[in-house]
């Protein structure tokens, strides 16, 4: 709880006690993500060195790996970007850090802060799973679209552009459900 304050005081006495509790041999992944989002710089370079050293079990949560992407922090989404291209994850594992993904990145409100999370979450998601993205569904594509972050309406069209099915004929896409 003291991590995930915004005072650093308070996030710097929370990292602490975490960092007396960090076991390498049976991490605590629920801990690791709130140490990776905490406002202090040094914690979260020290997090980002455990998840270095227990990538394997990182690789397998989804969720944490979903945070990084769409991370408060740009040193975490810079993190996240060389992380995704240096562990291995299924295709059913991808596509739910996708679905993670994309659900974090529409549910920003419109603001500078999540303009730059946007773009980067954009940049990372089309260089570690171009693959996958070109198969996304219609409805997913579509919501993208109908963000008011551009740069989500831009990650749509990335996805539009290299579709496997969607790049040769694009349906209309209505604003109504």
């Amino acid at each position: 709880m003291l991590l995930s304050r915004p005072y650093a005081v308070t996030a710097a006495f929370g990292f602490e006690l975490a960092r007396r509790r960090w076991d390498p041999r049976a991490p605590d992944l629920e801990m690791l993500k709130l140490v990776v989002e905490c406002v202090v710089p040094e914690a979260r370079a020290e997090a980002r060195r455990w998840i270095d050293a227990v990538r394997e079990q990182v690789a397998r949560d989804t969720a944490l790996l979903a945070a990084l992407v769409v991370s408060a922090h740009a040193d975490n989404r810079e993190f996240a970007r060389s992380l995704l291209r240096a562990v291995f994850l299924g295709d059913d594992d991808v596509r739910v850090l996708i679905g993670r993904a994309i659900a974090e990145l529409r549910a920003l409100p419109v603001s500078a802060e999540a303009s730059a999370r946007a773009r980067d979450a954009a940049l990372t998601l089309l260089a570690s799973f171009r693959r996958q993205l070109s198969q996304l569904g219609l409805e997913v594509i579509r919501d993208l679209l109908l963000s008011p972050l551009p740069e989500l309406q831009a990650l749509a069209g990335d996805i539009l552009a290299e579709h496997q099915t969607l790049a040769h004929s694009v349906p209309t896409i209505s604003s109504s459900r």
